[in-house]
C-alpha cells in the first residue's frame, strides 16, 4: 500500500494534477493487484516460500526505484511516453503485490489450517495503517526517496527469510546485500537526494 501512495505522490510531484494522479494510480494498482492474484495459480503450478521470496525481492527493487524512475521518465522520456512508463511501473508493482497476498495466505494455511482469513485481515489492517501513517508521518518527515528505501529494505528482509526457509542461501545472500544497500541509501538520503534530483532533472532542463 505504501508503494501505491509513494508512486502517486511521485507522479503528482513530477507531472502535477494531484487528484488525477492519485485516482489513476489507485485504479491501475488495484486492477494489477487483481490480475496478479487471478493469474498466480495459472502461471505457477508450484508455489511456496521460494516464489514468495522472489516476489518480495522484486517488490523491493521496483519499490525502491519507483520515485527515481518517475523523475527519470518525466525528464528524459518524450511526450506521452513518460506517464505511460510510470503507470507501467505501477502496474508491475501492483501485479507482484497481487502475487504476494495469496502466497502468504497459502503458506499460513499450510502452516496452521484456518489462518488464511486471519492473514487477510492483517493485510487489510496494514492498509489502514499505511493510509494513515504515510501522509501524516512518513511523507512530512522522511521524503519520497527515503520512504522507498526503507519499505524496500523490509521487503528485502522478508526475501532473506523466505530464501533461507527454501534453503537457497545464494539468493539469501543477494537479498541481504540488497537489504544492506537500501539501508545505507536510506541513511544517506539527505546527502544523495539533491545531487540525484539535479541529475534526473537535467533531461527536463535540456528540453
Amino acid at each position: 500500500m505504501v508503494y501505491e501512495f509513494l508512486m502517486a505522490q511521485s507522479l503528482a510531484a513530477a507531472m502535477g494534477n494531484t487528484v488525477a494522479r492519485y485516482n489513476t494510480t489507485i485504479g491501475c494498482y488495484v486492477a494489477a493487484l487483481g490480475f496478479g492474484a487471478l493469474l498466480l495459480k495459472r502461471l505457477h503450478a508450484v508455489r511456496g516460500p521460494l516464489l514468495l521470496a522472489k516476489v518480495e525481492l522484486g517488490l523491493a527493487a521496483l519499490g525502491a526505484a519507483g520515485p527515481i524512475a518517475v523523475l527519470a521518465f518525466d525528464s528524459y522520456a518524450p511526450g506521452p511516453l513518460a506517464p505511460l512508463l510510470s503507470y507501467g511501473w505501477i502496474v508491475a508493482v501492483g501485479f507482484l503485490s497481487g502475487y504476494e497476498m495469496p502466497l502468504v495466505m497459502e503458506l499460513a494455511e499450510s502452516l496452521k489450517p484456518g489462518t488464511a482469513s486471519r492473514a487477510l485481515a492483517w493485510d487489510y489492517a496494514g492498509m489502514i495503517v499505511g493510509a494513515v501513517v504515510f501522509p501524516l508521518f512518513l511523507l512530512p518527515h522522511a521524503g519520497l526517496f527515503r520512504i522507498g528505501f526503507v519499505v524496500a529494505a523490509g521487503n528485502a528482509l522478508l526475501a532473506v527469510l523466505w530464501f533461507l526457509k527454501s534453503e537457497r542461501r545464494g539468493y539469501a545472500v543477494l537479498s541481504f546485500a540488497a537489504l544492506v544497500l537500501f539501508g545505507v541509501l536510506a541513511s544517506l538520503e539527505g546527502v544523495i537526494r539533491d545531487p540525484l534530483v539535479d541529475l534526473l532533472l537535467m533531461g527536463a532542463a535540456g528540453d
